[in-house]
């Protein structure tokens, strides 16, 4: 920032690690005796002075010390914020969790969400791929009774959807597998989006003479990915640490909390809005909004050439951000090379 000269962006820095560390406006006196400045509490006085009218400080009362603003918090992380990599035992320990070839990956989901809030001790939000983006790996029938099929359809990253069809003829073991080995020849690798439109375009074209056995085997394929909702998932974890942050102490504060994270739409719309960003992202969230003093640390994930997800984490503005944004980063970089080990 053009209008900050050294000095003050030394001070202020000092004093956003002295209010994450105590959740309390913070005085001259303060800084001077925690930092390694070398100021005197009068000079830095003058610097805090200098700070509020730029914007980057309030003054809660009118004897109290000062609270950096979102837009401090910004300049903090963009300009001071040192991140380094997690110790190498943490990190080890949270592939160790994650790394389970006989995990269905929504369970994979569910505990990257747990590891998260785990350690960085905030709400932690984890929203899946769509599944209209992934990709068909394989799909398969059996039979299921009188006129019904199971299908069971596979994903890149590890998902399954297993359906059970209503059919207007019995087949046999052998005729499913036949349609199953004639579906994934035509269709693997295909987004859901892609081969739904595929198997619309086959089904519907009349020009060509298909083999009764193939118009069946792409009506059951049609039948299985038709049934498969849009919806995303979403695993939240960690709402008990709310409680443990000072901005929510009261529990109209705490409740504003709870009602946001209810509300899944706003939820959604706040982490796909994190989906374009290379790397990990920090918004902030004041007065106009629906999350007063919190803020949203985000990271994209997923396997090439698909819409992947987020992995985040919510708190207030104040978090420690040089603890929670290398857990978020190694989580992220974790779930994309699961889903790729698993395409």
């Amino acid at each position: 920032m053009s209008q900050l000269s050294s000095r003050n962006l030394q001070v202020l820095g000092s004093i956003i690690e002295e209010y994450i560390n105590t959740a309390a406006p913070v005085g001259s006196k303060a800084v001077a005796g925690h930092s390694c400045l070398g100021l005197s509490p009068a000079t830095i006085r003058n610097c805090m002075a200098e700070l509020t009218e730029l914007g980057l400080l309030e003054q809660p009362h009118t004897s109290a010390g000062r609270v950096p603003t979102n837009r401090a918090f910004r300049i903090y992380i963009d300009s001071l914020l040192t991140l380094r990599p997690l110790e190498s035992h943490t990190a080890t320990s949270i592939s160790d969790l994650m790394y389970n070839d006989d995990l269905e990956i929504n369970e994979v989901f569910r505990r990257a969400a747990g590891i998260v809030a785990e350690h960085c001790h905030q709400v932690s939000m984890l929203l899946t791929p769509r599944p209209q983006s992934s990709r068909w790996s394989c799909i398969g029938f059996a039979p299921a009774g009188k006129r019904k099929v199971m299908a069971m359809l596979a994903l890149e990253g590890g998902q399954v959807e297993t359906r059970m069809l209503d059919t207007e003829s019995d087949y046999s073991a052998d005729e499913l597998i036949n349609f199953g080995n004639y579906l994934n020849a035509h269709f693997k690798g295909m987004t859901l989006l892609a081969a739904r439109q595929a198997l619309a375009e086959e089904l519907s074209c009349v020009e060509r003479r298909l083999e009764n056995i193939f118009q069946q085997a792409l009506a059951l394929a049609a039948q299985t990915i038709n049934s498969v909702k849009e919806e995303r998932k979403l695993f939240v974890d960690g709402t008990s640490s709310i409680f443990e942050q000072a901005e929510f102490a009261s529990l109209e504060s705490a409740r504003e909390i709870f009602v946001f994270l209810e509300e899944r739409n706003r939820l959604l719309e706040l982490l796909d809005a994190t989906l374009s960003s290379p790397s990990v992202q920090v918004s902030f969230y004041d007065q106009n909004n629906d999350l007063p003093g919190c803020s949203i640390v985000s990271s994209a994930y997923g396997a090439p050439h698909t819409e992947g997800g987020v992995v985040s984490i919510l708190g207030p503005s104040r978090m420690n951000y040089s603890q929670v944004m290398p857990v978020i980063t190694c989580i992220s970089d974790a779930l994309t090379r699961i889903l790729q080990a698993r395409a």
